[in-house]
């Protein structure tokens, strides 16, 4: 069950609240859930209604199965790579050839950056790098470049 607490109040049997130490320090709200493991997490706000807010998307998420931890994407490029590399059942030639790809021009520039911090991908990026993505349908069948493209001669 997830829920919002008051860090600067607390209520008492009675109903009537009493300022913590807490008070006018730090942000106020606390969204408390627990995940699919069972492991309790939590998330400060200044707003009550964005804690609110946030426990209703976290308890949607964990119903539907799309929860994704926050902590998640901590780790480091490099360190997922070496994860991922050693559980590849690679040939050896392959297996060498990923690791000189990854140390000569993954891990120099981007291997000290948390997966969190890697952009989304942009619209009209062609995976393939073939260019059929900035290529638009023209009148008649024709594929031509589409606008700002270069054309190759």
């Amino acid at each position: 069950m997830a829920d919002v607490d008051d860090r600067w109040f607390r209520t008492l049997p009675d109903g009537s609240k009493v300022a913590t130490e807490r008070r006018g320090v730090g942000r106020r709200w606390r969204a408390r859930w627990r995940d699919e493991s069972g492991r309790q997490r939590s998330m400060w706000f200044e707003r009550k209604a964005d804690a609110e807010r946030h426990v209703a998307k976290v308890t949607t998420d964990l119903v539907t199965g799309t929860y994704v931890d926050p902590r998640a994407g901590k780790i480091t490029l490099r360190k997922y790579a070496g994860d991922w590399l050693a559980a590849q059942t690679f040939d050896p030639s392959t297996r060498q050839a990923t690791e000189l790809r990854l140390r000569l021009h993954v891990h120099p520039y981007l291997g000290d950056k948390e997966l969190r911090a890697a952009p989304e991908p942009r619209g009209g990026v062609d995976p393939r790098g073939t260019g059929a993505a900035r290529r638009e349908q023209r009148p008649g069948g024709s594929r031509e470049p589409a606008r700002g493209a270069v054309a190759r001669r």
